[in-house]
């Protein structure tokens, strides 16, 4: 089995398109589409379309939460982020009140932070710098988009160190920082980007002398372990690969053994045992400068039980 990272801006632009672009949809209950107004339910949580939502939750995209005819008022000013792949992501269907808070490390290679925040009721989005102030306290080189049900905020050449995103609200929502590396900017500064290139569930095979491993051709099951083989581009320290639920919370983590076999460079292998739910990979460890990264798979994997 074997996982690459996804287009997401390419993903985000699909799931905005069916979120809004389909009127042979229009009709099924729950369609949020303008300039039909979804309205709210009797708990004064915005209707969505649970379908479209489940998808973004299962690609790592962005759900666009519009209030009704808000999309129309702003179709010309919408300005989605250009950003390469998540550093943390949490998805929840449900009704009650929520208040989530994310770790979102910065790296030295991060030259741009984007942060999507959504919900059928959003009560409060705060972005918090390392130093503990807010965006809004410490505006330089922030951009935000304001709507009712949604926050997108850009911060051009983040400070590294531990950012913070906390979010209060009630109903589904969906949390999403990405960043994006520019190559050129990087170069002038002797940085290299860090990207989670891959990951492939494996076994050691081959005849005695050739051993090596090789992508496992089944599903995972849970309960099960199995050799976990990560691929980081940039050069990074002290890695650890932990699997976290589609809600961001830590399910376990994978024993990484450089003893197990002969692995390049760039690559990683450890024994994970495999949750009871569906979980994405996270690599967490240090860039070259000692700073903090944070880097998580996509789409979620789903497991046999």
């Amino acid at each position: 089995m074997h996982h690459k990272p996804k287009p997401l801006l390419l993903v985000s632009w699909v799931v905005l398109l069916l979120s809004i672009a389909l009127p042979a949809a229009a009709d099924r209950p729950g369609w949020n589409e303008p300039p039909k107004a979804p309205g709210y339910d009797r708990n004064g949580l915005l209707k969505i379309n649970a379908g479209y939502f489940n998808m973004a939750a299962a690609t790592g995209g962005d759900f666009y939460f519009w209030a009704p005819g808000e999309f129309a008022a702003s179709a010309g000013l919408l300005n989605v982020p250009v950003a390469s792949d998540p550093v943390a992501l949490a998805y929840r269907s449900g009704d009650g009140d929520f208040a989530q808070s994310l770790e979102i490390p910065v790296d030295a290679a991060l030259t741009r932070l984007s942060l999507f925040a959504g919900a059928q009721r959003l009560d409060e989005v705060r972005l918090l710098r390392p130093d503990g102030r807010s965006v809004k306290a410490n505006p330089a080189g922030v951009a935000v988009q304001v709507y009712k049900h949604m926050r997108i905020v850009t911060v051009e050449d983040p400070e590294p160190g531990p950012w913070r995103v906390e979010a209060r609200g009630a109903g589904s929502y969906a949390i999403a920082a990405r960043y994006l590396a520019e190559r050129m900017k990087l170069a002038e500064r002797g940085l290299e980007a860090i990207d989670l290139v891959g990951f492939t569930f494996v076994e050691l095979g081959g005849r005695p002398g050739h051993e090596g491993f090789f992508p496992v051709d089944k599903p995972v099951r849970a309960g099960e372990e199995e050799l976990l083989r990560v691929t980081l581009s940039g050069g990074v320290r002290d890695p650890s690969v932990e699997m976290v639920s589609v809600a961001g919370d830590l399910l376990g983590a994978c024993r990484l053994d450089v003893s197990i076999g002969e692995v390049a460079a760039d690559e990683f292998i450890g024994a994970c045992s495999i949750p009871e739910q569906p979980f994405r990979v996270r690599v967490r460890g240090r860039d070259g400068e000692g700073h903090l990264f944070q880097r998580i798979s996509a789409a979620p994997i789903s497991p046999l039980l």
